[in-house]
């Protein structure tokens, strides 16, 4: 029974969140249901820990703590900038729709990435 709990959570978490190719993938498959919210602390692969909110189905903002520096990759649906910079997101050419955003991290770190206006 605890795995069923455990694998529900899961499930939820990789809604939000899917880290499997390198990249951190904000919001890859919202239910329907959850036209807004938020979440924190989600970690994804490369240590990154990650807290976003979302609005009509939309990334609005994210925070991504890098816990040990590296490179990050996000993947979202749309267009997004990096907060304090003039980086912003291309759109992928392999996965039409998508686009990516691309920079490097400090240990500790914490950068905030919002909806491109």
């Amino acid at each position: 029974q605890i795995d069923g709990n455990f694998a529900g959570t899961a499930g939820m978490a990789e809604m939000l969140l899917q880290s499997h190719l390198g990249e951190l993938h904000l919001l890859p498959a919202l239910p329907t249901a959850w036209q807004q919210g938020e979440v924190k602390g989600l970690i994804g692969r490369g240590a990154f820990e990650v807290s976003m909110s979302w609005n009509h189905h939309h990334l609005t903002m994210a925070g991504i703590k890098s816990k040990n520096g590296g490179t990050c990759v996000i993947r979202t649906s749309i267009p997004v900038e990096l907060e304090g910079s003039n980086l912003v997101s291309v759109v992928d050419k392999d996965v039409p729709g998508d686009y990516l955003l691309s920079f490097a991290t400090k240990k500790g770190m914490v950068y905030k990435v919002k909806m491109k206006r």
